[in-house]
């Protein structure tokens, strides 16, 4: 299923590391972007900088595709310019603060593919574990996540009017999806790791 190709959206927002949390890696993208070149193929990666204030210019020789917002536009946005320059039917967001294990997109593959897919996902740490491609109401990651173009013609983008510049947005999808008859999917086959909330859950971006 590898054959198909997917279009990889990785959208990063990097601070002055004193902004961040204890747990803030400044190797932690790369480590991202180098599992992606390891573990996949057939591939196009398109990376967004949400602004930053830290530039990562090295990451331009491994991204097919980079843009660069001057301010910080907010998830939603970032994610959605993402998908706007996707070449491929097979859409994955995934966050800057995961690192992706071989056959992750086979797994995935699978999982899109089942009876009425909107939206599907392989296990993320941190995640409650299951077994097999199971629908998913309850525990649906932002940080790792395929859509198609068919999903998005008929759901609409991320709404960055309501969710700036962050939290819930990945959820409002969520619940369109369900509204218009489509079905979550997780295929706990293979587990992305997630070093949570290490760019994310900041004073910041979140709030006190």
């Amino acid at each position: 299923m590898e054959s198909i190709p997917v279009s990889i959206v990785v959208l990063f927002f990097h601070r002055d590391p004193s902004k961040m949390p204890d747990n803030y890696d400044t190797h932690m993208m790369q480590d991202c972007i180098e599992s992606i070149v390891a573990n996949t193929t057939n591939y196009e990666l398109i990376v967004i900088d949400n602004g930053s204030t830290v530039k990562e210019e090295w990451v331009k020789k491994y991204a097919h595709k980079f843009h660069r917002f001057e301010k910080n536009e907010g998830i939603s946005n970032g994610w959605n310019k993402g998908i706007s320059l996707a070449s491929h039917e097979h859409i994955i967001i995934l966050g800057d603060d995961t690192v992706v294990p071989p056959d992750w997109i086979p797994e995935m593959m699978k999982a899109i593919n089942m009876p009425d897919a909107g939206a599907a996902t392989v296990h993320v740490e941190g995640m409650p574990y299951g077994e097999g491609i199971q629908e998913n109401y309850r525990w649906f990651p932002g940080a790792c996540f395929m859509l198609t173009k068919k999903t998005v013609e008929k759901v609409g983008y991320f709404d960055w009017t309501r969710f700036m510049p962050c939290n819930f947005e990945d959820t409002d999808m969520w619940v369109r999806i369900l509204a218009h008859g489509m079905k979550l999917y997780t295929n706990y086959a293979v587990t992305v790791q997630h070093r949570m909330g290490a760019t994310l859950h900041v004073e910041d971006l979140s709030g006190p």
